[in-house]
């Protein structure tokens, strides 16, 4: 089962709605209806598309920058906590500053946009301002009312790109903020230790986060505390093996010894002859020995022990094969590899062997000892 579903395509980047998000547009409609009947759901619904629309139009504004600047962009994907714009930015600290600073200001020229196009096709626009302060103050907010009303919408939309702008200002990973501080640190001091100082200070604000959420209380101020805390370690840990790696190839890493099975054989037959307990993917071939596909062992866990005998490995084998080229860095491409549990390494059109998360890290790791041995 896939976690994200495409709704869209917007200049090649494949616009995806992570699962969680699903449930919680489900889950905002039945609490909206709970409290006020079937459109007090659709209005809820509403409400949360409108704050992603948001998100959606300053993660493709990341997107645009990377894109200009000839860095791919496969996809975007709306999680329940915001979106995910998956760039693979080069350790460039000029270019990183570009691509992260231009989402916030985006946020905050919308708002400008929405702002002066209140103050121009809203009748007493000063007015309508004051009442929604104190429809606030009293606490009679009506998410109902401020969606299904043009005055409402508009001041929505400045009032959610205030908040995500000023939001992704905060110095932690995976905030722009926290890139942007990478990036200035960067153009004086080396990379790595850039990444180091920023990630310490946004785990620290993130600390501080977590417990003011507990003390207000506020739940998600919590959750997105935790989850900056442990973003900001994973980015240093992502910054260090692409280091450790250095200037290694696909091809100086991948497994030469790789084995086609037969796609014609039954499972039954492949658990007996060729299944390892150490390996969990294996090239599957057709009669002339060409590639066709991969079997993950793990899906063999769905089946019934009484079809192991009549079911045939191509039949259950993956047939997007993933591949990349052999004289590629690992480093340009880090973030695809891990992301793959596995990966063919072609050169000349002809697979030569193939990459797994743990092979790139047992490198990174070999590299790094090599580099301490040499320094001692």
């Amino acid at each position: 089962m896939p976690s994200s579903y495409r709704i869209l395509r917007v200049f090649g980047i494949s616009v995806e709605l992570h699962i969680t998000f699903i449930i919680f547009l489900f889950i905002f409609f039945l609490w909206g209806w709970q409290e006020d009947g079937f459109m007090g759901g659709v209005a809820l619904v509403s409400f949360f598309a409108l704050i992603f629309m948001i998100v959606l139009i300053h993660e493709l504004t990341h997107s645009i920058a990377a894109l200009l600047n000839g860095i791919k962009v496969p996809r975007i994907i709306l999680t329940p906590i915001g979106g995910l714009a998956h760039i693979e930015i080069p350790e460039k600290p000029v270019l990183e500053l570009v691509i992260s600073i231009v989402g916030p200001l985006s946020n905050f020229l919308m708002a400008g946009v929405f702002m002066v196009l209140f103050m121009l096709v809203i009748p007493d626009p000063v007015g309508k301002l004051l009442e929604y302060k104190e429809v606030i103050n009293n606490g009679s907010f009506s998410i109902k009312e401020m969606v299904f009303s043009l005055p409402g919408v508009i001041l929505l939309l400045v009032e959610y790109n205030l908040i995500l702008g000023i939001f992704n200002f905060i110095p932690a990973f995976p905030m722009d903020g926290g890139r942007v501080l990478r990036a200035i640190l960067a153009l004086f001091i080396d990379y790595t230790k850039a990444t180091k100082i920023a990630v310490n200070i946004g785990q620290f604000i993130s600390v501080v986060m977590a417990i003011a959420g507990i003390l207000l209380p506020h739940i998600w101020l919590t959750v997105i505390g935790i989850i900056i805390f442990f973003a900001g370690g994973q980015e240093l840990k992502i910054v260090r093996i692409r280091h450790a790696l250095g200037g290694l190839r696909a091809g100086d890493v991948a497994a030469r010894e790789i084995e086609c099975m037969d796609n014609s054989i039954t499972v039954g037959d492949f658990l007996e002859r060729i299944a390892k307990p150490s390996q969990r993917h294996y090239p599957v071939c057709d009669v002339g020995g060409k590639i066709v596909g991969i079997l993950d062992i793990s899906r063999l866990g769905d089946m019934e022990p009484r079809d192991f005998n009549r079911v045939l490995v191509g039949d259950i084998s993956d047939r997007q094969l993933e591949h990349i080229d052999s004289k590629a860095l690992l480093r340009d491409m880090l973030m695809k590899l891990l992301e793959k549990d596995f990966i063919l390494v072609v050169e000349s059109s002809h697979v030569i062997g193939y990459l797994t998360p743990n092979m790139l890290l047992d490198a990174a790791r070999f590299q790094s000892m090599k580099k301490l041995r040499d320094v001692h």
